[in-house]
C-alpha cells in the first residue's frame, strides 16, 4: 500500500532552506534546494536511496497549470538531500514576474505534497539584483553547504548590517542598535562542553563572559572562572592564590566525606568522647547550625585523615610543610598571621592585633571542641594539618586575637578545629 507524504505536516516534515542564486541573463539560473523527507508511518527519515522528485512552480497555492517544472533523480541519506533547481529545465527571471509563487514536490507519482511552499523575498531580491545589473552577486550555488545539522560557508566574508566586511573578518556585524547576543548560559551547563580553544559564552551563574583558553574557562579580566569548588554538602568556596598555592577563602563546611558518605556528630554536641580511640567526627560551633555559615564546622583530625577526603575534589588537608611554605611567602610566622587574618572585629576579639589580610587568606576565630567543651571563639582560629605530632596529638597552626603570629601548634587527636583545604598539585 502507498504512503502518501505530505510537506510540512505532523505526518511527514520537509525542512527547506533555499538560497537563490541568479546571475546575468548568459548564466543558468538555479535554486539551491535542500530539504528533510520523512516517512509519516514512522516519522522517520525515509530509507537511503535514489528517488525520483518532481518539482513545480505554480501561480496558486493549490490547482492550476504549473508555470515551471522538471524531475531529478535523488540520492538521501538519512533523510536529507540537496539538489540545484533548474539544473534540467533552466529557470527564467519571468517566472518571478507579478503574483507570487509557489513550489510544489512530489516522490514519484505520489500525490504533490501539501501545502506548497511559498517562494519568498530571495528569488524577488535577486531578482531586483539582476534587473538593476548590480555586479557581485553569487554564482557559485556550492558556497553555502549543510552537513545534516550544521550549515557553513567554505569561502569568502559575511557582513550583517555591512555589505562591505572588513577584510580582517570573517564575520563583521556592524549595527548601532543592536548588540551581539552570545550563547547564554549556567556555569552548570558550560562545565558539561568539551570546549575548543577560543570558545566564548556568557556565564549566566557568575553574570559574566567567559572563554576557554585551552587549559580553562576565563573571565574577560584574566582571572580564572573554573567552576569553583563544592563539597558533598553542595556548599560552593572562593578561591585564593598566595604564592605557589591556592587556597579556600572559607573554612569547610561539609558534613560528608567526598563521596557522600556522612562524618559522624555527636547528640549531645558535647558528648564526652575520650575513651574514643578513633573519633571520626564533625561540629559546628556550640552544637549551633547558625554559626557555620561564617566558622565551618570543627573536624577531630581521624576524620579529616579518612581515605574518604573531607575536602571538595582536588583539593586536601594541608600537611606542615605547606603551611610552613604558606608562612615563609609571607615574610616567614612572626609575620604571616596578621596577613592571614580577617581584618576588623565583627568576628576577632579586639585588638585583632596586626590583621591585615593581605593575602585574602581571611582567616577566621573558630574556636575548637574539646573532649566535652567548645570553647574560645573569636579569640583564636586553630586550623588542622594533617600530620600528627605523635600517637595521640596532631600539628597544626593558631591564630590569636593579640598577635600576628602564624604559630606551629599541636593538638589532641580527638579535638574538633577548623579546617582549610588546599588545592591539589598540578
Amino acid at each position: 500500500m502507498k504512503q502518501r507524504i505530505f510537506f510540512n505536516t505532523a505526518i511527514l516534515t520537509i525542512l527547506l532552506n533555499l538560497v537563490i542564486s541568479f546571475a546575468e541573463a548568459q548564466i543558468p539560473r538555479l535554486i539551491n534546494y535542500q530539504a528533510r523527507l520523512v516517512n509519516p508511518a514512522t516519522n522517520l527519515p525515509v530509507a537511503d536511496g535514489t528517488y525520483n522528485l518532481v518539482f513545480a512552480i505554480y501561480e496558486t497555492t493549490e490547482g492550476g497549470i504549473p508555470i515551471w517544472s522538471e524531475t531529478q533523480s535523488v540520492q538521501i541519506t538519512n533523510g536529507i538531500y540537496s539538489l540545484l533547481l533548474g539544473s534540467l529545465n533552466p529557470l527564467d527571471l519571468s517566472l518571478f514576474e507579478g503574483s507570487p509563487r509557489y513550489l510544489g514536490v512530489a516522490v514519484g507519482a505520489e500525490p504533490e505534497m501539501v501545502p506548497r511552499k511559498q517562494m519568498v523575498s530571495v528569488p524577488y531580491a535577486l531578482h531586483s539584483q539582476t534587473a538593476e545589473s548590480l555586479t557581485g552577486i553569487i554564482t557559485d550555488t556550492t558556497i553555502w553547504k549543510r552537513n545534516l545539522d550544521d550549515i557553513y560557508y567554505i569561502q569568502g566574508k559575511v557582513g550583517i548590517g555591512t555589505s562591505a566586511p572588513d577584510p580582517s573578518a570573517a564575520l563583521d556585524i556592524s549595527s548601532t542598535s543592536k548588540g551581539f547576543l552570545s550563547p547564554r548560559m549556567t556555569q552548570l551547563q558550560r562545565d558539561f562542553i568539551a570546549p575548543v580553544e577560543g570558545l566564548m559564552i556568557y556565564n549566566l551563574t557568575t553574570k559574566k563572559p567567559n572563554f576557554y583558553n585551552g587549559e580553562e574557562w576565563m573571565n574577560y579580566d584574566g582571572t580564572s572562572a573554573a567552576s569553583p569548588p563544592t563539597d558533598a554538602d553542595g556548599n560552593i568556596y572562593n578561591t585564593v592564590v598566595i604564592g605557589t598555592q591556592t587556597w579556600l577563602v572559607e573554612n569547610l563546611k561539609s558534613t560528608k566525606y567526598r563521596n557522600g558518605d556522612i562524618i559522624g556528630t555527636t547528640t549531645p554536641a558535647i558528648m564526652d568522647i575520650s575513651s574514643e580511640s578513633t573519633p571520626k567526627y564533625q561540629w559546628p560551633y556550640d552544637g549551633n547550625e547558625d554559626n557555620v555559615a561564617v566558622y565551618g564546622r570543627l573536624y577531630t583530625w581521624y576524620a579529616i585523615t579518612d581515605s574518604r577526603n573531607v575536602c571538595p575534589s582536588g583539593w586536601h588537608v594541608p600537611n606542615d610543610i605547606e603551611w610552613s611554605v604558606l608562612a615563609e611567602f609571607l615574610g616567614g610566622a612572626s609575620v604571616a598571621g596578621g596577613k592571614l587574618k580577617e581584618t576588623g572585629t565583627s568576628h576577632w576579639n579586639p585588638p585583632n592585633t596586626g590583621a591585615s589580610n593581605e593575602s585574602g587568606f581571611t582567616a577566621l576565630p573558630g574556636g575548637g571542641r574539646y573532649s566535652s567543651a567548645f570553647g574560645y571563639m573569636g579569640g583564636y582560629g586553630h586550623y588542622m594539618s594533617s600530620d600528627e605530632v605523635d600517637a595521640d596529638n596532631a600539628g597544626g597552626r593558631i591564630f590569636a586575637y593579640d598577635n600576628g603570629i602564624l604559630d606551629n601548634y599541636g593538638s589532641q587527636k580527638s579535638s574538633g578545629f577548623s579546617v582549610r583545604c588546599i588545592k591539589d598539585a598540578e
